[in-house]
């Protein structure tokens, strides 16, 4: 692989890893997260619900992402998620969180779509699978590893506080040299 890819993919796959842990942190403690904000869960899960028919508009997202550089769409899509996951622990009712969500679920598209081209940039066709099959692996990380951290995180404090520490991790990812790409 090219030395730029060999160098970069590690610091974007960790990337995709905390954006994804952010994105996929409200399912699992969505009964927690509606009584911090004192409504139902069936509030919470429509709000939720809101978020996911967002990503239809991932499409025309794609259209805009097209016409950026690869780095400004994952630096956008980076600083998106991290604005979302802010907004999300410091929500206090159900259309903000809602909002929240919807910031970070299309914050996460442009990065991914930022992701996937720069590899595609970067990669000839014949090898590309393995590089996509490494970022691809930060998907599952992010439930697996990434939530689980801010699960603990969430434990020990509260709930707000994964969303905080899942935009921390994303802002100090993102801030990292190898994403300079």
């Amino acid at each position: 692989f090219p030395v730029e890819v060999r160098r970069h993919v590690v610091g974007l796959s960790v990337a995709r890893l905390t954006a994804n842990a952010c994105f996929r942190f409200a399912p699992p403690f969505l009964a927690v997260i509606a009584r911090g904000l004192n409504v139902t869960l069936d509030e919470l899960g429509i709000a939720l619900a809101v978020s996911e028919i967002a990503g239809l508009t991932s499409p025309f997202i794609g259209h805009v992402v097209d016409r950026l550089r690869r780095r400004t769409s994952m630096s956008f899509g980076l600083v998106g998620v991290a604005a979302g996951a802010l907004l999300a622990g410091s929500s206090t009712g159900r259309v903000q969180f809602a909002l929240a969500l919807v910031v970070l679920g299309q914050s996460k598209v442009v990065f991914d779509l930022g992701l996937a081209s720069w590899v595609s940039d970067h990669v000839d066709e014949a090898r590309r699978g393995r590089v996509i099959g490494i970022t691809e692996t930060a998907w599952a990380l992010g439930l697996l590893v990434g939530v689980t951290l801010l699960g603990l995180l969430a434990a020990v404090t509260s709930w707000r506080a994964g969303y905080v520490g899942g935009a921390a991790a994303v802002r100090h990812v993102a801030a990292d040299e190898s994403l300079a790409a």
